[in-house]
């Protein structure tokens, strides 16, 4: 799999960060699939690597609908920010998934219907068992 940036090969898109991480966009021209690519800066004083491994794993062998896929790792790998600087980052090549956050929606379009809600609070109670007994 070769992801390049975008498809006009210029930089990712920034789509989520956190204070350990950044998600960008990735696109891979031989299938014309979208990923999302999670990235940490291996200088980064609070990077934890055994807990990141540990995810990693975890998330590689989870296979649920409600939770995203991972299609590979690169453990050592360039990063070129638009200025030119470049950063050893560690990336993680996920499902991209689109539609935005359930809060964001909820705020916007107010509540959900009975049934909504029921097969939203399903998805939830699946992932938190999930959560708690496997994890």
């Amino acid at each position: 799999m070769v992801l390049v940036l975008t498809p006009s090969n210029q930089s990712l898109i920034f789509i989520f960060h956190n204070v350990h991480s950044r998600v960008k966009l990735g696109w891979d021209p031989a299938s014309d699939q979208y990923y999302a690519i999670k990235i940490f800066k291996h200088s980064h004083p609070n990077l934890n690597l055994k807990a990141l491994k540990r995810e990693i794993e975890i998330l590689s062998n989870l296979k649920h609908p409600s939770i995203i896929k991972i299609f590979g790792c690169f453990g050592s790998a360039d990063y070129v920010k638009k200025n030119g600087q470049t950063y050893k980052v560690i990336a993680i090549v996920m499902e991209l998934v689109s539609g935005g956050e359930l809060f964001e929606y909820i705020a916007e379009f107010g509540r959900f219907s009975e049934e909504a809600a029921r097969t939203y609070f399903k998805m939830l109670i699946e992932c938190i068992f999930i959560h708690f007994f496997f994890l």
